[in-house]
């Protein structure tokens, strides 16, 4: 019988398998370290709480992949990020092992690749130099980023040189964002400059996934992407908004597939001003 090894032990090998592989996975300590997944949740909630990791279904993920989601002189503090954290962890069930995808820029599609870090082998092309920072730390992982010019304040790439490099991909899935979502406007954003490379991924999916808190609909922004139709599936936040709710009803009439994330997530995090 193998003998139960002490926590500060525990602790030790998880920190360091964290740091080799940016991610770890409790049935994988469950077998390394012969206790149960109750033992290994505790481990990993303590060191959640020291500020070491942060927890996703199934594991963890280290600390650092998570900082510039949440704001930093790259990237703006993000309003809403609670609602946000609740559509990416059901838009991570979406995500498999082996899947390929496209990742565009934006909180809630970064979000949405942190809490899927229990899939293994997965192929990623993003226009977001922190999405690209953060996963290319997980060696199972093979990531592509596009080129062409850096738009410095959100740190994502545009321009022709991107678009023309979009064009030589096909994914699974793409997982998007919109700052508009409606029903009879369609899908909007406020981002000019990376508006013609969002175009050319909604082309290059089997699978277009749209990731977007419910503040999002009923909005129309600046630049218009397309119509509803053009997505597949939309993952947001159940509402009580009659408004909200006859959008939504629109919505999958056209033919798309919305799925509604839990009303409250597990450790939410707070909303930014």
């Amino acid at each position: 019988m193998e003998r139960r090894i002490k926590q500060e032990d525990r602790i030790a090998r998880i920190l360091r398998e964290l740091q080799v592989n940016g991610v770890i996975h409790i049935n994988e300590l469950c077998r390394t370290l012969h206790v149960t997944p109750a033992t290994i949740r505790k481990d990993l909630l303590h060191l959640e709480e020291a500020g070491r990791l942060s927890r996703v279904s199934g594991g963890a993920v280290a600390h650092a992949v998570t900082t510039r989601v949440f704001g930093s002189d790259c990237v703006p503090r993000t309003r809403n990020m609670s609602l946000k954290q609740c559509v990416a962890k059901e838009a991570a069930k979406l995500i498999h092992d082996r899947d390929s995808l496209i990742i565009t820029s934006g909180a809630t599609p970064h979000l949405t690749a942190i809490y899927a870090g229990q899939c293994k082998n997965l192929r990623i092309l993003t226009d977001s130099l922190n999405i690209a920072e953060d996963l290319c730390r997980r060696k199972d992982y093979q990531v592509i980023i596009l080129g062409g010019e850096v738009y410095t304040r959100d740190c994502f790439i545009h321009g022709r040189d991107a678009v023309s490099q979009v064009v030589r991909y096909m994914a699974d899935k793409a997982i998007m964002t919109m700052d508009g979502v409606d029903a009879k406007v369609g899908l909007s954003t406020l981002r000019v400059e990376g508006a013609d490379t969002l175009k050319s991924i909604m082309a290059r999916a089997r699978e277009r996934i749209i990731v977007a808190d419910i503040t999002k609909f009923g909005e129309e922004s600046f630049c218009h992407i397309g119509d509803i139709s053009m997505i597949d599936v939309l993952v947001t936040n159940q509402t009580d908004d009659p408004v909200k709710k006859e959008i939504l009803q629109q919505i999958a009439s056209a033919g798309v597939t919305v799925r509604f994330a839990d009303d409250t997530c597990e450790d939410p995090i707070p909303d930014y001003e």
